[in-house]
């Protein structure tokens, strides 16, 4: 097993949502989707990354390959938030490499207020 297999086995961080305040994100002043960044111990040059936001709704970004070791920013669309007004819904992010297995990310919970 290589170093980099190692680091990606372990858990992965969770996610960050830039626009949820202290885990909420306030409708009102939600632009058009909100952005979630993405950085991981052992990311490397060619893993494919994906979030998924997994509320009242499932959403599944499109898939990014990682072309430069820095973080990942994924859109997750407003519409798709305002389906969790009054609940919170769940972020993750999978990542994979070859055959390697995928490997999932460590929860984000995310409350959607007005």
């Amino acid at each position: 097993m290589t170093s980099q297999t190692n680091a990606r086995s372990s858990i992965l961080p969770s996610p960050v949502v830039l626009e949820a305040q202290n885990g909420t994100i306030q409708l009102s002043t939600l632009g058009d989707s909100a952005t979630v960044s993405v950085t991981y111990p052992g990311m490397a040059v060619g893993q494919s990354v994906g979030v998924r936001w997994s509320g009242k709704v499932i959403y599944n970004t499109p898939i990014q390959t990682v072309a430069d070791v820095k973080p990942l920013q994924f859109l997750i669309p407003k519409g798709n938030i305002e389906a969790d007004l009054n609940a919170s819904a769940t972020v993750t992010y999978s990542v994979g490499a070859g055959n390697d297995p995928i490997s999932i990310s460590a929860p984000l919970s995310v409350k959607v207020i007005a």
